[in-house]
């Protein structure tokens, strides 16, 4: 723990009372988790001197072993949540090398609020003694023992030049706007190809800029979605895929331009070069199987290979591959569960893949570094996806690229970086009914806004209090306000972890089932709404989400995939053994107004909507539902509703179906871009509000780094 101090302490906007652990923005608390409050609190306190990182870490962390890199992340997440930037700091000053400085002025109060004397919290800065390990950490170890652990954790005692803090300045490659992804360099560093829908436009295309210019050369101009373009390290060949609904199709191309020729056949979106721009690996389903593996094809057509194999490792999936600058290895991502992942290599000879990271979350890309002992990749590991870089040798933990945030789709050449910032604000809004029984869909309100993101909107059924998911704090988490005021919102869960989403309010508004992914692994869990610790319901090694409440309160229906397939599966609150409801496939439920069928949709991306008895049987699917899709959809006391995308969006439109008369109609329209799948679209039992989250702000822009080693 921190050196113990209750004193109150201002800098800028900000107030730090140690003694009551809170971090408060002009009366708003801050929240840290207490290793993160431990060492601002240290620094805060030696204002204005030198804090080595051997000394910070033994104030914190006291004889507990931590690496560097845990300071490194603790370090950035303060500055995120202080605004603050390491490449020209208004609070925390990185010295290379040595550690970090508190910069700003700070002013000591006492408990009353009298303001004391201006000097620094502490007049000398801390002693430092160098770090050695707890004798009694290794007391009673054998010799084999202690050198087996020396091998294991001998990374510790070792900091490669190439791992060491990066402070670069990203400036914009291409700044037109629009959604550009997807970058690759040219041999040289040069030039690069990337995908652009330019704004007012609803086609992605592939382009080749020269490095410095601000003209790019468009390659495609095919209606279809043409994506993943990549370099031939020869120079003389761009792949690329166009994607045509579900099925796809890896083409080549001159970077000058000209005939596209067809490689092979894919479902996958991604694909990458050999060393000797002679092979191609793609992404792609093996015969009979529904998850993504790697394979090769030569670039001049032929036969695919499969070379990796997550189906016999029971995994969600192989992805991102990229192969080494020698051409000996491949590295990929593998989904442990759909949405979480870690990197994985393999020698392209031999079918072994070694894991590299066990962080267990998203991964948005990956590149192998010029000197081909490295690997970059973006990740959420520490919250929002930042850029981390990773020896292939396994013998040294991520470390972060300090000075880029929101950072996805890396791509590096001898000494330029780029990658795609992206940044997406969805916003919750609401439409009321009016007296006349009509919408007022000129006019949705905003609820609980920020510049964050809100997601997955629920009323409760006393009609009192609104949740939602939100990263607001920096991780997706269940937030609960008071309704309609939007006031006293209240962070529910803080895993800081994962993800957490589904939120779903008990018939009583008591308690909150959702689902979360702890440590890789997906479950359902249920916490009170006016807070508590929240409580896991499932323990299978297998992905549970997508959490409903049955009528009388006794059962939680979910998503469950432990069987080997998607089923609705339903379990008591009170604990006590799941059932099975569906046979055929299940991806989101829920309870009829009558409380005596099961509403469902049997896939993600397949419209329609089935329906069973809750306590299992025929599965009948009901029809007039040809444009509704899992999560777009709602129950209420007189029906269904639901956002219908197929036909556009904006607008969405959001339909009915009565269940007493058994007639669709169309109500109202979005006037936003949503995505109900991913986001949520709900109303309240009594069809009075609907709710859904809409994208009110996004940025995807290519940034490069120069310079960059």
């Amino acid at each position: 723990m921190a050196p113990q101090d209750d004193g109150v302490y201002e800098f800028g906007p900000f107030r730090l009372d140690a003694g009551e652990k809170r971090l408060s923005r002009e009366g708003t608390t801050v929240p840290l988790e207490p290793t993160q409050f431990q060492v601002l609190t240290v620094l805060v306190r030696t204002a204005g001197h030198l804090v080595a990182r051997d000394d910070l870490i033994r104030a914190v962390w006291k004889d507990t072993y931590v690496d560097e890199g845990s300071l490194t992340v603790t370090i950035s997440i303060l500055r995120r949540k202080l605004g603050d930037t390491p490449g020209q700091p208004r609070y925390i000053e990185t010295l290379p090398k040595s550690g970090y400085r508190f910069v700003a002025a700070v002013t000591r109060l006492s408990r009353a609020g009298r303001q004391e004397p201006a000097k620094p919290a502490v007049s000398k800065p801390l002693q430092h003694r160098p770090r050695r390990w707890h004798r009694n950490g290794i007391r009673g170890l054998s010799v084999a023992a202690i050198a087996a652990l020396v091998s294991v954790t001998g990374w510790y005692w070792s900091r490669p030049d190439a791992m060491r803090d990066l402070t670069p300045a990203p400036i914009p490659l291409h700044p037109f706007g629009g959604i550009q992804d997807d970058p690759s360099f040219s041999p040289d560093g040069s030039q690069i190809t990337f995908t652009w829908r330019p704004p007012e436009s609803d086609n992605h295309d592939i382009y080749v800029l020269r490095i410095g210019d601000l003209q790019a050369t468009r390659l495609t101009n095919d209606p279809a979605l043409d994506k993943s373009p990549a370099w031939s390290p020869d120079g003389r060949q761009i792949a690329f895929i166009r994607r045509k609904g579900s099925s796809g199709e890896i083409l080549l191309i001159s970077p000058a331009g000209g005939p596209e020729q067809k490689v092979v056949e894919t479902q996958g979106t991604l694909v990458a070069w050999s060393a000797d721009s002679q092979t191609l690996a793609f992404i792609d389903r093996a015969a009979g199987e529904d998850v993504h593996s790697i394979f090769l094809v030569p670039a001049a057509g032929g036969p695919k290979r499969q070379v990796t194999f997550p189906a016999a490792e029971k995994m969600y999936g192989d992805s991102s591959p990229a192969t080494s600058p020698d051409g000996r290895t491949l590295a990929f991502t593998r989904h442990l569960t759909y949405d979480v992942a870690d990197i994985f290599v393999q020698p392209l000879d031999i079918v072994k893949a070694r894991r590299l990271t066990f962080d267990k979350h998203q991964i948005r890309g990956l590149a192998w570094m010029s000197n081909g002992k490295e690997l970059i990749f973006s990740s959420n590991r520490s919250g929002r996806h930042q850029l981390w870089r990773v020896n292939v040798s396994g013998t040294a933990p991520p470390m972060l690229v300090e000075g880029i945030t929101e950072a996805r789709s890396p791509a590096v050449s001898s000494s330029r970086l780029v990658y795609q910032a992206f940044t997406e604000d969805y916003n919750i809004r609401l439409m009321h009914r009016g007296a006349d029984g009509g919408w007022k869909a000129s006019k949705p309100s905003f609820f609980a806004a920020s510049i964050r993101d809100e997601q997955s909107p629920r009323l409760s059924p006393d009609g009192r209090r609104l949740l939602f998911v939100s990263d607001r704090s920096g991780w997706f988490e269940v937030w609960v306000c008071v309704y309609p005021e939007a006031s006293d919102c209240r962070e529910l869960t803080s895993f800081r972890q994962g993800y957490v989403g589904s939120p779903s309010w008990s018939p009583d508004s008591q308690l909150i089932a959702f689902d979360a992914r702890v440590d890789g692994n997906a479950d359902i869990y249920v916490v009170r709404a006016d807070g508590g610790q929240p409580v896991r319901l499932t323990n299978e090694i297998s992905v549970d989400s997508k959490a409903s409440w049955s009528a009388d309160g006794r059962w939680i229906y979910f998503r469950s995939d432990r069987t080997g397939t998607h089923q609705i599966w339903k379990m008591p609150v009170a604990g006590g053994a799941a059932r099975q409801v569906t046979k055929n496939g299940g991806y989101d439920a829920i309870e009829s107004s009558d409380a005596k069928s099961l509403y469902y949709v049997r896939e993600q991306y397949r419209r329609g909507l089935w329906s069973v008895p809750v306590d299992g049987g025929p599965e009948t699917k009901v029809a007039g539902f040809g444009s509704l899709t899992a999560g777009s959809w709602t129950v209420t006391e007189k029906g269904v509703l639901w956002v219908d995308v197929t036909a556009s969006n904006p607008p969405a439109v959001i339909r009915f179906y009565d269940s007493a008369t058994r007639e669709m109609s169309k109500i109202t329209e979005v006037p936003g871009y949503v995505i109900p799948s991913a986001t949520g679209f709900n109303a309240a039992r009594n069809s009075t509000v609907i709710m859904w989250s809409q994208l009110d702000r996004s940025s995807h822009d290519l940034m490069l780094v120069n310079r960059f080693r």
